[in-house]
């Protein structure tokens, strides 16, 4: 949970960094994503398998990519203001503090899940993996 906090503060810096701090985090995470697929992938692990263990995390990547829209409303409002000369309609702060707020509650909800539900299937698979091996 305190990384998926880390990362979704990150990728809401976006709107302060010009995006910059949004763009290195999906792109880090995205590598990792796909390195742990790929590793899961040579390892022989069953793609439904996989699929049931990453599902619940749908709740937290939502919010990260959520996370990340906002984030990239930085680098949208400069360009606006470079080419245009003027700043579009913009989010007040207040209502973007208050979506970061909102995301956080929901990556809070989602590690609670993740703890009842992720983490015993993990398990249940890997005893069921470990009863096949020997």
């Amino acid at each position: 949970m305190t990384r998926n906090l880390w990362v979704l503060s990150i990728n809401v810096a976006g709107v302060a960094s010009l995006g910059i701090s949004t763009i290195g985090s999906v792109v880090a995470n995205g590598l990792q994503a796909g390195m742990v697929l790929a590793q899961a992938y040579r390892e022989g692990l069953d793609p439904r398998s996989f699929v049931a263990v990453t599902l619940p995390h749908g709740i937290e990547l939502v919010a990260l990519w959520l996370a990340a829209a906002v984030g990239f409303l930085g680098p949208r409002l400069t360009l606006s203001l470079v080419r245009n000369g003027r700043l579009p309609a913009a989010p007040r702060p207040e209502t973007l503090a208050l979506v970061a707020l909102g995301l956080a509650g929901l990556i809070i909800v989602a590690a609670a899940l993740e703890a009842a539900i992720s983490l015993p299937m993990a398990e249940r698979l890997r005893s069921a993996a470990f009863e096949i091996g020997t």
